[in-house]
């Protein structure tokens, strides 16, 4: 996928209503950059807070910002593919998503996938997640 301009990011995010997220850090033998744990609520002290339904492992492409989208991907299908065992093994109890973001610079962004991608993609069953934000009012072009 490509997108030119602007700032990107993009995370690979594992989610189980059963597997915890010290089991999910064990089995890939790699710290998360962010997790959530079920039952916990987004606003601590608020009890009308949303309560996170599942546990959330998270780890977030370690390129920067600047680089294309497609150069976020590629480089957290690499991590995936270097433990596909792993994953096929919590495949049996969790969902992953990889979820972008991309923050145009103000000019107009479009999206297109290479065949290559889209193989490597279908490795492990993984839902690909992509938020355009709007550019900021001061810059737009």
């Amino acid at each position: 996928m490509k997108m030119r301009g602007g700032r990107n990011k993009a995370s690979l995010r594992i989610s189980s209503k059963i597997t915890y997220v010290k089991e999910i850090t064990d089995a890939l033998e790699i710290e998360p950059d962010f997790f959530v744990e079920k039952g916990t609520r987004a606003v601590p002290n608020n009890p009308k807070s949303y309560v996170h339904p599942a546990n959330m492992w998270g780890l977030e492409s370690d390129i920067d910002e600047s680089e294309s989208l497609d150069a976020h991907l590629i480089r957290l299908i690499e991590f995936i593919e270097s433990k596909i065992s792993v994953f096929e093994n919590l495949s049996q109890t969790c969902e992953f998503n990889i979820f972008c973001g991309y923050f145009p610079d103000g000019h107009t962004g479009h999206l297109s996938f290479s065949p290559e991608l889209l193989k490597r993609l279908t490795a492990i069953p993984i839902e690909i997640i992509i938020k355009m934000y709007e550019p900021l009012a001061d810059e737009k072009v």
